[in-house]
């Protein structure tokens, strides 16, 4: 399934790993790529889970690197190599650079070239590790073509099905690539790691089960000496192991997700042009950036104040911008 949906490309088996979630895969992370007190190396804005999931028990530290509003808070190497370098002036060790694409909360993609300069930068540094956090892979609401939505090959034969494989295994038509796509023939190697879940795109968050594809024996090991508690039941793998392997399922489901998203997209975004509120245009996720400086004023200019009360008039959760 990440071989047709996903990676574009060949996934060994042997190279996945599963825990309960993938807050559960990243704290693993935390704990085996940094010594006690060191730090993950995340860009700005992102996720406020990645604070409890990293630090609560193992302590790893989250170093941010602060990128520009001017620039749609899009990932510059400058800006990493900026926070890196304060990190070490301050005596904190990066174990990881955690970047996520499709990105929570911008909603936004990361294109092949970005990619590759992340990792061509990731590359000049003896041991750091970079974490591509794919996790709404498939949550894509923008695509390339004029139809109606993704392509489905399901009507296509083995034999021409195998031939497109040939130049590229995807079977979804998407603007999202992921860091396998751009690694190529040389891999993920010992220092990319990919990390996706059923808890988004398939909205499965109670089932706890995240992946870990990694190509790094060594980091393998370590999982599997903790994974006892935090394992993924049988019966769970079981019966997802049986659901993506429907690959005509999959692609009739991510279809359709991504034909509801597109029209939920639509719809707010229609209202916030109409009220004239800024927006940074997302391709993908289940949320967007929306800039509501213009009604601070009516609340003391106290961002919490406007969110309660954007909560308690409407019953919409706006995730403040300072979390």
């Amino acid at each position: 399934m990440m071989e047709r949906t996903i990676t574009g490309r060949r996934v060994d088996p042997a190279d996945l790993v599963i825990l309960a979630g993938a807050g559960s895969v990243l704290e693993v992370l935390g704990w085996a790529l940094c010594d006690r007190g060191g730090a993950f190396l995340i860009p700005t804005p992102y996720y406020p889970g990645f604070d409890m999931d990293l630090t609560t028990r193992f302590g790893t530290r989250v170093v941010k690197a602060k990128m520009r509003l001017e620039d749609n808070f899009a990932v510059r190497v400058d800006a990493l190599e900026d926070a890196y370098q304060q990190a070490k002036r301050d005596g904190v060790r990066i174990g990881a650079l955690l970047l996520t694409t499709p990105h929570n909360p911008l909603g936004t993609l990361m294109s092949a070239q970005e990619l590759q300069d992340v990792i061509d930068w990731a590359d000049k540094k003896d041991d750091l590790h970079v974490i591509f956090d794919e996790i709404y892979a498939l949550s894509v609401h923008t695509w390339q073509q004029t139809s109606s939505g993704p392509t489905s090959k399901d009507s296509r034969d083995d034999d021409d099905e195998s031939k497109e494989q040939q130049s590229s295994l995807l079977m979804i038509d998407t603007p999202f690539v992921s860091a396998a796509q751009v690694l190529g023939e040389r891999g993920l190697g010992q220092r990319m790691h990919i990390v996706w879940g059923f808890s988004k795109d398939f909205a499965m968050s109670g089932f706890r089960a995240g992946v870990l594809y990694t190509q790094n024996k060594q980091l393998r090991a370590i999982y599997d000496s903790v994974s006892y508690w935090q394992c993924v039941s049988g019966d769970t793998q079981f019966l997802l192991g049986n659901m993506v392997a429907d690959h005509k399922f999959v692609l009739h489901y991510v279809g359709e997700l991504r034909k509801r998203l597109h029209k939920a997209y639509a719809t707010v975004t229609t209202a916030l042009d109409k009220a004239k509120i800024p927006y940074i245009p997302a391709q993908a996720g289940l949320f967007m950036y929306v800039d509501l400086r213009a009604f601070l004023a009516r609340h003391d200019g106290d961002e919490r104040k406007l969110y309660c009360h954007v909560l308690e008039t409407t019953n919409v959760n706006l995730t403040p911008g300072a979390t």
